[in-house]
């Protein structure tokens, strides 16, 4: 509101010694009438203006317009934006030295200090105001989640035997490389025959080849190679285990065969042989029929020793190569 003061009755009683004190102090700046003295009702400056009735004294002109800038202002949850209100009286010309305050439709969402410095708090749409002398001012503020600028996929490359899995984590982050929490992420395969993938991350191997998985959030997305290998056997058994075979007879041989988990793996070939054909022989198919009498074993026992110690060896080349990357990098256990 107006600069004003209202003066009490005391004034009123001292208008009479008032007035002509003003009039001197006022007469070398005014024309004066025949008598010398300035005529207090004579028009006074733009700036200020001394009325004998009734008993009140005006500074300045009134607000008569707020204008804030920008007009409009996104933000992001954490960051600021600095408002600045603008007032003008009904002339145009702006005013400055007068208070405003600054107010939001909604505080869980925007925060403004006393100074029109306005920060996000939470995704929202809410409206600042500014108002002084009874005039008010408003501009609407967008406030969004910090926007993704990469996407991070661990592990970078991955490997997944035939009807096994792989759990793919992935990690939004922004510009400066801080983690995003909560953002959406959505998975795509490029051969869902090969290593179809769920909307969790979780790749299962389908069939033998190489895919490429990618993880995708608000538009940024990161890409990670899949290789789907066949399980290699672990374990072979036959059944039945032993059989009396008549000469002349025979007997239905079955191989199970099983990787290192215990899985069985269908659609391998297995190599059948007599370790005396002229007691047995066994076909392809695994059909053994007497020929003599005798004993005599199948290849079955031969091939899952023979299995067994190719798997031996793997797992030490694997125990070998972990010790070398954990030399290479200082980890613990490398001595």
């Amino acid at each position: 509101m107006p600069f004003t003061f209202k003066l009490s009755k005391r004034l009123a009683l001292m208008k009479a010694s008032l007035v002509p004190a003003v009039a001197a102090l006022l007469g070398g700046c005014q024309p004066q009438d025949g008598r010398g003295i300035t005529d207090p009702t004579l028009p006074s400056n733009s700036v200020m203006q001394v009325v004998t009735s009734p008993d009140t004294v005006t500074l300045g002109p009134p607000v008569a317009s707020i204008t804030l800038s920008p007009a409009a202002a996104n933000v992001s949850v954490g960051d600021s934006v600095q408002l600045a209100a603008t007032l003008k009286d009904t002339a145009g010309n702006v005013l400055s030295g007068r208070s405003v305050l600054w107010a939001s439709s909604d505080w869980g969402v925007a925060t403004v200090s006393a100074s029109g410095l306005v920060t996000g708090a939470a995704v929202g749409a809410p409206t600042i105001t500014a108002t002084s002398e009874g005039q008010r001012g408003t501009v609407s503020i967008t406030v969004a989640n910090v926007p993704v600028a990469s996407v991070e996929v661990s592990p970078a490359i991955a490997s997944v035997w035939v009807a096994g899995t792989m759990q793919l984590r992935a990690t939004p982050k922004d510009a400066a490389g801080n983690v995003l929490a909560g953002r959406a992420v959505t998975w795509t395969s490029s051969n869902a025959g090969i290593a179809p993938v769920s909307a969790s991350g979780l790749v299962t191997g389908a069939a033998a080849g190489a895919a490429t998985i990618t993880a995708t959030s608000e538009g940024q997305s990161a890409p990670v190679a899949i290789t789907v290998a066949t399980a290699p056997v672990a374990s072979v058994s036959v059944s039945p285990s032993s059989a009396d075979l008549p000469v002349g007879q025979t007997v239905q041989l079955t191989a199970t065969l099983q990787d290192a988990a215990g899985n069985v793996l269908s659609g391998r070939t297995a190599l059948w042989a007599s370790s005396a054909w002229g007691v047995a022989t066994v076909s392809a198919g695994g059909l053994a029929t007497g020929s003599a009498a005798g004993r005599w074993s199948g290849a079955g026992d031969l091939l899952q020793h023979q299995l067994q110690r190719r798997h031996d060896r793997a797992a030490r080349r694997e125990r070998v190569r972990r010790w070398w990357v954990r030399t290479q990098h200082g980890l613990p256990g490398s001595r």
